[in-house]
């Protein structure tokens, strides 16, 4: 079972290499490890003011990534995105975590049983 937590900066060239492999299977390209080397989905995301970055681990390892954004009254997330080959169930455990950041309002916090929870 995936574990959620907060993406950490050591997180990132790996989060970014889950990003690129999933939208290069997606989109069919033969060579994933080139795909979109230009594209930045990771790094500027996890440093952004109003974005909060989801790790999940799975059998010690890094599985998937999700970013929430909150721009005043609109909030949203994504890419989620998910090593292959994985289980869906990666997906399912890291949304709602993702789903309650726009009502947190606040990065600082910690994550339990999927669900990002605001230190007040």
């Amino acid at each position: 079972m995936a574990k959620i937590r907060p993406l950490a900066e050591r997180d990132l060239s790996e989060a970014q290499r889950i990003v690129r492999r999933a939208f290069g299977t997606f989109m069919g390209v033969p060579d994933l490890d080139n795909f979109w080397t230009d594209f930045d989905y990771v790094y500027g995301r996890f440093g952004a003011e109003h974005t909060a970055s989801f790790a999940a681990d799975q059998d010690g390892a890094l599985a998937g990534v999700n970013f929430a954004t909150n721009w005043g009254s609109v909030g949203f997330f994504g890419p989620l995105c998910v090593r292959y080959p994985i289980s869906s169930s990666v997906g399912g455990r890291i949304t709602p975590a993702c789903a309650l950041f726009p009502t947190a309002r606040s990065t600082s916090g910690y994550i339990r049983s999927s669900v990002f929870i605001p230190v007040t």
